[in-house]
């Protein structure tokens, strides 16, 4: 965490390719590493997903994009994205000037 850090800091900082101060947005679905994000004073939690989006919405959204295109088939596609259950969360790094 401690290189995820530094990095976030270097572009808090302004120290990056655009030479602007950006800030960071993280997002992860990883138990441990969402529960550290947590405990840092660093970071603050700003949004949590518990499950995955519609994979029917999805595959819907995929055919009519397709049949717009033209290149969609008589049977249209099978398979979308989402329908996954594991969170995801959302973390913005704040830097060290929360510690100050």
């Amino acid at each position: 965490m401690r290189f995820l850090n530094a990095v976030c800091q270097m572009w808090r900082e302004g120290k990056n390719r655009y030479g602007l101060e950006l800030p960071t947005l993280f997002h992860t679905s990883h138990p441990g590493l969402c529960e550290a994000l947590r405990r840092s004073p660093l970071w603050t939690q700003i949004s949590a997903r518990l499950y995955g989006e519609s994979k029917a919405r999805s595959r819907r959204t995929i055919n009519a994009c397709r049949q717009k295109a033209g290149t969609l088939e008589k049977l249209g596609t099978a398979t979308g994205y989402g329908g996954h259950f594991r969170a995801v969360q959302g973390f913005r790094y704040i830097g060290d000037a929360a510690c100050a």
